[in-house]
């Protein structure tokens, strides 16, 4: 004879149903966190991976603008330090050095922020000095260059302002781009004393410039025009050299070709 159910089986079954069920969810649960988890650790991983991506192509990209930060590895056109023939003497303003052929109409404005001890300002002028220098001749481009001293710290005699007050010294005398040449040749490194005051002046007399050269440079004069145009430039968000302006604009591209389009792009 079989024994009935009590009432009191129903309840342990119910309760073993709603323990397996917790168990279930529980389960569930966990699982969805370890996902969860799991999706977390592979986004930070992305993110971590992307920024180091992206912190790659800005280094390439700037490298592709200013190039090493090594004297050595300069173009050999860096050591060329003539000037094509035709091109026009440059005249000082307040903000800058500017050198523009007579029979210019509309030319392009052309921005140069440099630092004379900056080993990619050097670099980038080696890729571009020719045809910049076509460019202005054939009266498309008027050319700004804007040495400004933010690299003292560099050196132990605060190079760049010395050397930027003496490139403005010869851009009274018309020969601003011709010295700007010989100083990138010969530029000293990072870290370094820099060249000393005489030897600004022995380079400066290679270039033709006169006696009244080496009494601007040895009078220091020019120092508060060089903090004029280095304040300038910081107020315009100039936080890096070389920055080129065309027309206004930024560009990014590094080669001479890039500013060629850029100009193109401009007229």
């Amino acid at each position: 004879m079989t024994t009935p159910k009590t009432g009191r089986d129903a309840p342990a079954s119910s309760k073993a149903a709603r323990r397996a069920n917790r168990k279930q969810e529980l389960a569930a649960r966990k699982q969805a966190e370890a996902a969860a988890a799991a999706k977390a650790r592979r986004r930070r991983k992305l993110l971590t991976w992307s920024g180091v991506a992206a912190a790659m192509v800005l280094a390439v990209v700037l490298g592709v603008v200013v190039g090493s930060n090594s004297s050595d590895s300069a173009d050999d056109a860096a050591l060329d330090t003539s000037v094509a023939a035709g091109f026009p003497e440059s005249t000082r303003t307040d903000g800058g050095v500017v050198m523009v052929a007579d029979d210019a109409q509309n030319p392009v404005r052309v921005e140069l922020y440099v630092d004379l001890l900056c080993p990619a300002c050097r670099e980038y002028e080696a890729r571009v000095a020719d045809t910049l220098e076509r460019l202005v001749i054939d009266g498309r481009v008027e050319l700004v260059v804007h040495p400004i001293a933010i690299l003292d710290g560099l050196s132990t005699t605060e190079y760049s302002s010395r050397a930027a007050a003496a490139v403005a010294c010869a851009a009274d005398e018309g020969l601003f781009w011709q010295y700007q040449k010989v100083l990138y040749a010969e530029q000293p490194a990072e870290g370094s004393d820099g060249l000393s005051d005489q030897r600004l002046v022995e380079l400066g007399t290679q270039v033709g410039l006169p006696a009244a050269f080496q009494e601007c440079v040895d009078s220091a004069t020019e120092a508060a025009w060089v903090e004029q145009v280095t304040d300038t430039a910081r107020q315009a968000g100039i936080s890096s050299t070389p920055t080129v302006l065309v027309d206004g604009g930024q560009i990014t591209g590094g080669t001479a070709g890039d500013l060629e389009a850029a100009v193109e792009a401009a007229e």
